[in-house]
C-alpha cells in the first residue's frame, strides 16, 4: 500500500498530502499511519516543508471528518440506531 501513497504524495505535494488524509477518513482501510509516516519521510528529506505537511494533513483530515458529520447530520439519529435498541 505504501508505494502508491508514496507516489501520490511525491507527484502531487501536499495537496496529495491533503487528499489521501480526507480518504483516510472516509475510507477505512487507507491507515493513517502509512500515510503520515510517509510525509514525515519526505519532509525529512527535504521534499515537503513541515509547516505545509502538517497544514495538509489537518486539513485533509478535518475535512473527511466534516464530510462524515454531514452524512451522519443528514441521514438522522434513526439510521445510527438501526441496528439496536441502545441509542442515547
Amino acid at each position: 500500500m505504501s508505494g502508491w501513497v508514496g507516489d501520490v504524495i511525491s507527484s502531487f505535494g501536499a495537496r496529495g498530502l491533503a487528499a489521501l488524509m480526507v480518504l483516510e477518513n472516509l475510507f477505512p482501510p487507507i491507515p493513517s499511519e502509512v500515510v503520515l509516516s510517509l510525509a514525515g519521510f519526505l519532509v525529512g528529506r527535504g521534499e515537503l516543508g513541515f509547516a505545509e505537511a502538517l497544514a495538509a494533513s489537518t486539513l485533509g483530515s478535518l475535512v473527511g471528518a466534516l464530510a462524515l458529520y454531514a452524512l451522519g447530520r443528514r441521514a438522522g439519529g434513526a439510521s445510527c440506531c438501526a441496528t439496536g435498541p441502545t441509542c442515547g
